[in-house]
């Protein structure tokens, strides 16, 4: 069902089962507000048993979201590199060994960290939690543990924000529940929920140390407060700032005397493991103690050069982000797009607090009307922390059921200030109804569509479905996806570290590339292939298919575009792109684009270059003759290429139009012997093109 488009969404019939029950259960409660005597008013005066409750639907929920509107596992491409970057955790490292056909195990988010490893780039302290859960073989089950731990603390932090109307604490934890916003974030394995739950600790252990009459238990309270705020700094940074910030304004609504000045210092202690991780994790990860991974990853993956970074200026990543860039920002990143992309952030907000956008659009009222409380200046001003603080970000963020996500972590904030003026409405009863039906008859049509996008399921299956398909016998299984949804959610850095030692029956999931890397792969790890080919259209079921073991090719053909992202670049930028030409093979290429801003690095005949490093690898070691074919985007100026292998070399033009290819060879090149289980011989290409535009299709090696 299409329902009705507005401005603010869309509005019609429930579009699946679980929006009818709800609506079911809107019209019940609604039915139940028209007693003289409400239920929910006879429940309030039991707060203890209410928030039992109420965790305890929010847990199943959550797990029911899993079920049924992510059909079982993570969803978006960010939820299954945190799936993955988990697993790495699991098996003990930050990044992970792969085989030596390395391209076969690159992709988005990932980034090389030294020959022959990988590693997720996103930050370590959801991953950390995450992989504990790996660990008990229920990654799934985090998210809604989260969401009963988010309930819980929404109602402690009410009842002391408000300790003189117990209600509050009631109706915020009845906010927190309703929330379809919340229910995604602790249902998909994306870390919102959990620095929702962070920030909510260190607020509830701070007021706890700011309550205390005893120094020892303050200093306690104090130490949790600083734990979970080092822990959000390793999960969300920007959103850390914005939480050790929201303590100073929190400081104003105690007048407690007896807390010892340097309570600021014993936050700063309970905070450094947290702190150390993160550290840690960057060093690891970026090779710079201070460094970032996903400035690292942006450097080698896309462009402009600094297009991923935060603040005004030539923002924004035209590969990964291409169609937002050239629609809301072609000319950089202003103070009006900081605007515009603010401003579309907060109207993806407005159902995030309770699946309607009458509540979001009350809270400037309550802001106002509260502006002579401590505590409501704490509430809206961790709220706007939250904005501010993710304004200068240039990409929106926002994606149907996730809301606004840069907003997440904060909303149990904005829950906290609508339970306040809530509990004093005169028509507080029609309130869990009004948030059910909104879900029902609104808000549905997003989590709706996020359940069909992509192919309608995980774009892996789940380990028993895999098992039953490719059996398993004494040799390994390598299953190779063509997503890379898929292969974060299949590959298993532990496998391959068992078979590394010996273990020799595992599946391994490695990335489709079209060439002779397949073959190359099953014949370094002695295994039998299967493709998983799986359609993010929806248009066709996956399918399962055996994979023949080809013979040793004379002639070994690697896709270009498959070996990204590459292993060094500097001058410009590479991705993949589809040029013109039947001669194209796979109508991909790695496409080569200079950077005018460095115009002195002048490499070529005086000419700006941009010079990538590409993985070299073949069947047995010797002498091989090296063929490049290049397409190139459309017409233009010719260029020059430059192939190096080592101590060989060759400079030529590169002068054709859109539509052709050209082929640049080099006589000679050599692969050494590489020593270790799953080692083949590898080199590496160095390559420099000036101009723009030209696109590399395909690298082969001859024998010689």
């Amino acid at each position: 069902m299409q329902g009705l488009t507005t401005p603010l969404g869309r509005f019609g019939a429930p579009p699946d089962a679980v929006a009818w029950a709800t609506l079911g259960a809107g019209v019940a409660l609604a039915l139940l507000a028209l007693r003289p005597r409400p239920a929910a008013e006879f429940l309030l005066r039991r707060p203890r048993a209410v928030l039992w409750g109420l965790a305890l639907t929010s847990f199943v929920l959550s797990a029911g979201y899993v079920e049924f509107y992510l059909r079982g596992g993570p969803r978006i491409i960010d939820a299954t590199s945190y799936w993955l970057e988990a697993r790495s955790f699991a098996a003990g490292h930050f990044d992970f060994a792969v085989p030596s056909v390395e391209a076969s195990f690159s992709g988005r988010f990932l980034l090389p960290t030294a020959p022959l490893r990988q590693a997720v780039i996103f930050p370590p302290g959801y991953p950390l939690a995450l992989a504990a859960f790996q660990a008990l073989s229920a990654p799934m089950w985090l998210g809604p543990v989260l969401a009963a731990l988010l309930t819980t603390l929404t109602f402690a932090c009410a009842a002391r924000l408000f300790p003189s109307d117990r209600r509050v604490a009631c109706w915020a934890a009845l906010l927190s529940t309703l929330s379809a916003t919340l229910r995604y974030h602790t249902a998909d394995t994306m870390s919102h929920g959990l620095c929702a739950v962070l920030w909510l600790g260190a607020v509830y252990f701070a007021l706890r140390a700011w309550a205390s009459s005893s120094g020892r238990s303050s200093t306690s309270w104090m130490l949790g407060a600083g734990l979970c705020l080092g822990w959000l700094l390793a999960t969300r940074p920007f959103t850390a700032i914005a939480a050790a910030f929201s303590l100073l304004l929190l400081r104003r609504t105690t007048a407690t005397a007896g807390v010892a000045a340097r309570w600021p210092l014993w936050i700063a202690a309970g905070a450094l493991p947290g702190v150390g991780l993160w550290l840690w994790h960057q060093a690891a990860t970026s090779g710079s103690l201070f460094g970032s991974s996903q400035l690292a990853y942006y450097a080698l993956a896309d462009g402009p050069p600094g297009c991923f970074g935060y603040g005004l200026g030539a923002r924004g990543c035209v590969f990964e982000h291409g169609d937002f860039i050239q629609s809301q920002m072609p000319n950089g990143f202003g103070f009006v797009q900081m605007l515009a992309t603010t401003g579309r952030r907060l109207k993806a907000h407005l159902t995030d607090a309770a699946n309607l956008e009458c509540f979001a659009l009350a809270v400037p009222w309550l802001v106002y009307r509260g502006r002579r409380s401590s505590v409501t200046h704490f509430l809206a001003g961790s709220l706007l922390l939250q904005v501010l603080l993710y304004a200068p970000f240039y990409f929106d963020g926002n994606y149907p059921g996730g809301g606004a996500r840069f907003y997440v972590d904060a909303l149990p904030f904005e829950h906290l200030l609508l339970a306040s003026a809530i509990a004093n409405w005169r028509f507080r009863r029609w309130v869990p109804s009004l948030g059910l039906i909104g879900f029902a008859l609104h808000a549905a049509y997003d989590h709706h569509a996020l359940m069909k996008r992509e192919g309608g399921q995980p774009m892996f299956p789940p380990s028993a479905e895999v098992r039953r398909h490719v059996g398993g016998d004494d040799r390994a299984q390598v299953i190779f996806v063509d997503t890379d949804h898929g292969f974060n959610l299949g590959f298993d850095p532990g496998a391959f570290r068992a078979w590394s030692a010996g273990q020799r029956h595992q599946l391994i999931v490695a990335r489709r590339s079209y060439d002779s890397r397949e073959a190359l792969l099953l014949e370094a790890l002695d295994a039998r292939g299967w493709f998983y080919d799986f359609d993010p259209h929806g248009n066709s079921p996956p399918t399962w298919s055996a994979l023949s073991p080809p013979p040793r090719p004379r002639e070994i053909r690697l896709e270009a575009e498959s070996d990204w992202p590459p292993r060094a670049v500097s001058g410009g930028w590479v991705h993949p792109d589809w040029p013109p030409g039947a001669c194209v093979s796979q109508r991909r290429g790695l496409r080569f684009r200079a950077d005018p801003r460095h115009s002195e690095r002048m490499t070529l005949e005086g000419r700006l270059a941009t010079t990538v490093k590409l993985e070299l690898v073949a069947s047995k070691p010797g002498r091989y003759r090296l063929t490049t074919r290049w397409a190139r985007m459309r017409d233009g100026d010719p260029g020059t290429v430059e192939l190096r292998v080592a101590d060989d070399e060759v400079h030529t033009p590169l002068a054709f139009e859109a539509g052709q290819c050209v082929e640049v060879a080099l006589p000679e090149v050599r692969l050494e012997p590489r020593e270790g289980p799953g080692r083949l011989p590898r080199s590496t290409l160095q390559v420099s093109v000036t101009q723009t535009d030209f696109v590399l299709d395909v690298v082969t090696l001859e024998a010689l």
